[in-house]
């Protein structure tokens, strides 16, 4: 009876390392796609903080193009302002010096009256 249990085993031992071997080969296969898709994984993360760092860059970008924006239009409204008081001084003068000039030439025709 020892002979058929050895005989037995050896067919159960033989089985064993043959399912071992392929559970060994499906877990390796199965660790070597986990391995491909952590790294497939890692590279389009690297890739998207790379996006997002550049999407950030530009949005910084704009906002400092939109306030330079924001200062030159106050400038240019200061500009706008200091030109119409700027005018409105010039046509004061030309009204004060038309004036003035209408009165001197009353003031030299009466003189030539007087003189006359």
């Amino acid at each position: 009876m020892d002979k058929p249990t050895a005989t037995t085993n050896a067919a159960t031992d033989s089985t064993t390392v043959s399912l071992d071997g392929e559970l060994r080969d499906r877990a390796f296969v199965e660790l070597k796609t986990t391995r491909n898709l952590q790294s497939a994984v890692s590279g389009i993360e690297r890739f998207l903080l790379n996006q997002i760092d550049r999407i950030e860059s530009a949005f910084k970008e704009c906002q400092r193009i939109e306030e330079a924006g924001r200062v030159v239009q106050q400038k240019w409204m200061e500009l706008e302002e200091e030109k119409d008081a700027w005018r409105k001084h010039c046509e004061q003068e030309i009204s004060q010096i038309n004036e003035t000039k209408r009165k001197l030439a009353q003031g030299l025709r009466a003189l030539e009256d007087k003189q006359r």
